[in-house]
């Protein structure tokens, strides 16, 4: 464990205003540049999608740049960029909503302008991600169980696929960004599944991880390794190399601090390979850990 970062040392660069700023849900950097600036685009409590950049200068700024309406009364509640694999400033993305709507929106020329927008689930939409191979298909899971398939050249009132494989409601989804067709899913329902997107009928593997799988992260240089944000049972490092023969494993477990586990991710820096940043909700923690491979880890 490298150390643990307490609440009140995290220094906010968001402004005088950012006390009101509303609950967010989901956030995600932008893997491009935009207008020669790092961004960010997230998702609110208001029902709002918004992106923000951060401003090139001797002291980190960080300026609105514009936002858009999810729909009349909803939590936003995820957000993708569909600019992981194939490069762009001018990129689409996918929200999700507390109404069980999916939106596609595309960046151009400053504006964020709807595309589309349909009923994806009967509950809650807790996920949606693009696959990073073919964007023109979108993933979504929401409170109803359903795992589903959208291709956005055809009509959206009917998915390419539903799958109820998960017994409860599907939180997370993640395309790996290392390997075509893999994709990786997580659930209340504690478990950890991964799919070959050519055929969604069964997964490939399924590994029990408990607490619920609330946020799930392919490495982003290692597409063995998968991360997972287990609300109730801190987070797992999961070996995926062998999830095609059916074959997944905890390499390691991190549970020091953790008061309901929800949110996980990797640091991109080739420098730090394994170096993760996890926070839990109710204790208001942010923690920074670290694991070493060794040679039983992959066997």
């Amino acid at each position: 464990m490298l150390g643990q970062f307490q609440p009140h040392l995290a220094k906010s660069i968001l402004g005088k205003g950012d006390s009101e700023m509303p609950g967010v849900l989901d956030i995600k950097w932008s893997p491009d540049m935009l207008n020669g600036s790092p961004a960010f685009g997230l998702v609110n409590s208001v029902g709002m999608a918004e992106l923000y950049v951060l401003n090139n200068s001797a002291e980190v700024k960080v300026t609105k740049l514009l936002g858009v309406n999810l729909g009349e009364n909803v939590l936003g509640l995820s957000l993708d960029w569909s600019n992981r694999i194939n490069k762009s400033t001018t990129p689409q993305l996918t929200t999700s909503s507390s109404d069980g709507c999916v939106q596609i929106h595309q960046l151009t020329q400053g504006e964020l302008t709807p595309v589309c927008s349909w009923k994806a689930h009967d509950y809650e939409a807790w996920i949606t991600a693009f696959d990073n191979w073919n964007t023109n298909v979108v993933y979504s899971g929401g409170d109803d169980c359903r795992l589903k398939g959208w291709d956005l050249r055809q009509n959206s009132t009917s998915p390419v696929f539903s799958s109820k494989r998960h017994e409860m409601g599907v939180c997370s989804i993640q395309s790996c960004p290392i390997r075509e067709y893999l994709l990786c899913t997580g659930s209340y329902d504690e478990h950890l599944l991964v799919w070959d997107g050519r055929q969604m009928k069964q997964p490939l593997a399924d590994l029990r991880v408990g607490g619920g799988v609330w946020r799930v992260k392919w490495h982003p240089r290692h597409a063995r390794l998968i991360l997972t944000a287990t609300m109730y049972n801190g987070y797992h490092v999961v070996d995926a190399q062998h999830s095609t023969d059916g074959k997944m494993a905890v390499i390691h477990h991190y549970d020091e601090d953790v008061s309901l586990g929800y949110g996980a991710d990797w640091c991109y820096s080739d420098s730090y390979d394994n170096l993760i940043a996890t926070c839990s909700f109710y204790n208001h923690a942010l923690q920074l850990w670290q694991f070493t491979m060794i040679s039983h880890d992959v066997g």
